[in-house]
């Protein structure tokens, strides 16, 4: 995804293999699921693209579904159990169907501003934003149920987990 609003699929040779057109405004965040691009941006919106069309050189529409509703950019997304989770700068977070119809499930809003960054942990997940500390959302449909866990003064850009490990 890039800044010229578009997404470019290389082979891991690094050739050239096909261009998607379509958003409107800068691509932020790309999630592949399966045979599926996911892309976010700029323009409020996500979208869903046909992976094979690239990989296959389909002749088909490559673009599967325009989802809207958030209505600041989207700067991040997450695959989530059957589900992907997209985060906004105008604070909320909101679950989408991965299959079929692609339809919107619902949404928590932390104002709290801009949501920067998010990551699964256990059954919660973690989310990070413009006011600086973590917000810790047990159940997406219950939304924040715990206090922000302290975080930076300012903006939160980026969350990450590391895979818990004992040595042999």
């Amino acid at each position: 995804g890039s800044a010229d609003f578009k997404l470019i699929m290389w082979g891991t040779d690094g050739a050239f293999h096909k261009r998607f057109s379509g958003h409107t405004g800068a691509v932020r965040a790309v999630a592949i699921l399966g045979m599926h691009i996911w892309s976010a941006g700029d323009d409020h919106t996500l979208r869903v693209w046909d992976a094979g069309y690239g990989l296959f050189n389909l002749q088909t529409e490559p673009l599967l579904a325009t989802l809207q509703g958030h209505t600041g950019a989207v700067t991040a997304l997450l695959p989530h159990t059957d589900s992907v989770l997209s985060c906004s700068a105008d604070g909320s977070v909101r679950c989408w169907a991965v299959g079929g119809s692609h339809e919107y499930l619902r949404e928590v809003e932390l104002r709290s501003g801009p949501v920067q960054s998010h990551v699964p942990v256990g059954q919660a997940e973690w989310a990070g934003g413009q006011d600086g500390p973590v917000h810790v959302l047990d159940a997406l449909p219950r939304g924040p149920s715990r206090p922000p866990r302290k975080g930076p003064s300012r903006l939160c850009s980026g969350i990450g987990k590391l895979a818990a490990s004992t040595p042999p």
